[in-house]
């Protein structure tokens, strides 16, 4: 009996870091993406300052990915849950009541480093709690859930900032995210996670780890290709889709958030179903991974072609749903690595890929909004909103191919795993 009530503590503690995950998601999806022109008229910011934002938090969210991978792998994802979810719950207070731009900063800062922390946490404490086959399907439900929270960020939330403000839009989601965080906490200290938990195998010193990770030639191609193809498609979500569609395709933002739903309502329909079929037949990894970063591909191309806004809306569609299937396919990925390395270095491995995800998507927001600058000079003011030219976009969809491009050919030199863990 009482190692059922454990068991039913251990599964609601990750449904709580499931839940902080979804707020999380949320979060990064945000800012600045669907209120990219708001930030420009509330705070007086230029495209690169607004850009920087995002950039600013994505640099610390991928800097600690590898420290927080080796802390998951030490000490349990429940106590780490602990800490990030206090800065991020913080963070957002400081954000959503920001009198000027340091603060803004300051803000996304804190929320970057709480968020930091979440997603790996899910993956131990799932690995902890679901073994064998059960893991990639209930690793792909928990990411699926934290994709509803970046799904909610988009037209969801740009209707409630529509209706409520920018300013209250954002207290709502940080009242609801102190509420789930005191949840979290009483099941934490219920699964005794209000500290450190005894790792359940020896580890390797934290840099050692590390090494152990980097020297495994195995995982290269995989978290090249997987971090390439996922930063276009969250630089669509949150940097610079929705600016693109209001520019070139003359959408309000309000429909242009409706693009980026329904992209990821695909995408997250895809994450539901792909680790399944991926088990159905004979857990090819590879497969979808080639995949994946060839639909990355042929969507960045379309938008190339359509940067001159010539292309009808819904081929325009089709590319952005095209663009974020890659990211349906996390649990696969993720799947293929966790096979590729060994049971005390699966967060690590999997922190290094999202550190390598992170930084890139940090430096294309950085690029894009030196690109935007850039034609500063042809921007044409739309009810008080700068319309950026045709040129811009068609620079910044040409870089995109370029990375797909490369994506592409590090997912054909991937090793296949066939759900068989390669390393002991």
């Amino acid at each position: 009996m009482e190692s059922s009530v454990a068991r039913r503590n251990q599964i609601l503690l990750v449904g709580a870091i499931t839940g902080i995950y979804f707020l999380s998601m949320f979060q990064r999806a945000a800012v600045p993406g669907p209120i990219f022109s708001l930030l420009q008229q509330h705070y007086a910011l230029t495209a690169a300052e607004v850009t920087l934002l995002g950039s600013v938090y994505l640099l610390v969210y991928g800097a600690m990915q590898p420290v927080a991978g080796i802390w998951a792998d030490r000490w349990g994802g429940g106590f780490l849950v602990v800490l990030g979810g206090a800065a991020l719950v913080l963070g957002e207070l400081i954000f959503t009541f920001a009198a000027n731009m340091e603060m803004l900063y300051f803000g996304r800062l804190l929320t970057a480093f709480g968020d930091g922390v979440v997603y790996l946490s899910v993956l131990k404490e799932v690995d902890r709690t679901f073994t064998g086959k059960s893991f990639a399907p209930v690793f792909s439900i928990a990411c699926l859930i934290g994709a509803a929270g970046g799904i909610v960020a988009t037209l969801p939330f740009r209707s409630l900032v529509a209706g409520v403000g920018m300013r209250w839009g954002f207290a709502l989601i940080t009242l609801i995210s102190l509420v789930l965080y005191a949840f979290f906490l009483l099941q934490a200290r219920r699964c005794g996670c209000l500290r450190p938990q005894a790792a359940a195998v020896k580890h390797d010193a934290p840099l050692r780890a590390v090494f152990r990770v980097l020297g495994n030639r195995k995982n290269y191609p995989v978290i090249f290709a997987v971090s390439l193809a996922f930063s276009i498609c969250f630089a669509l979500q949150v940097v610079i889709g929705v600016k693109f569609l209001q520019d070139r395709m003359g959408m309000s933002a309000v429909d242009g958030s409706g693009f980026i739903f329904m992209m990821l309502l695909v995408y997250l329909a895809w994450m539901l179903v792909a680790a399944p079929i991926s088990t159905r037949f004979g857990s090819r990894r590879k497969t979808f991974l080639i995949g994946g970063t060839t639909c990355a591909l042929i969507g960045s191309a379309i938008l190339l072609c359509g940067a001159s806004g010539a292309l009808p809306g819904w081929l325009i569609l089709l590319a952005f749903c095209l663009a974020g299937l890659q990211a349906g396919n996390g649990a696969v990925s993720a799947s293929q690595l966790r096979e590729l390395n060994a049971p005390e270095l699966v967060a690590t491995a999997v922190g290094i890929l999202n550190a390598a995800a992170y930084l890139l998507i940090a430096l294309w927001a950085w690029i894009i909004g030196l690109i935007l600058d850039a034609f500063a000079d042809q921007v044409v003011l739309v009810d008080g909103d700068q319309r950026y030219p045709a040129g811009a976009y068609v620079a910044i969809f040409l870089l995109f191919v370029v990375i797909a491009a490369a994506s592409l050919f590090c997912a054909l030199m991937s090793k296949e795993t066939n759900g068989v863990r390669q390393v002991q």
